[in-house]
């Protein structure tokens, strides 16, 4: 998916750490589902599949409030 295509976006909380989320590219008909696990505030567990694709990642991210 195009990083600056239009995107209609739908999601749902199945848990306060466990959330889905679907993803349908308005220009591509691209579509990706992503589970996403919160495991601490600062570390994510991210699977994503998709049309013609399929991936994960960790994020760490670092907050300064």
């Amino acid at each position: 998916m195009n990083p600056t295509e239009q995107v209609i976006t739908i999601d749902k909380h199945l848990s306060d750490n466990l959330y889905i989320c679907y993803l349908y590219g308005i220009e591509s008909a691209t579509q990706i589902i992503s589970i996403i696990y919160q495991i601490s505030r600062a570390l994510q567990s991210i699977v994503r599949i998709g049309t013609g694709s399929a991936g994960g990642e960790i994020r760490y991210t670092r907050r300064f409030d």
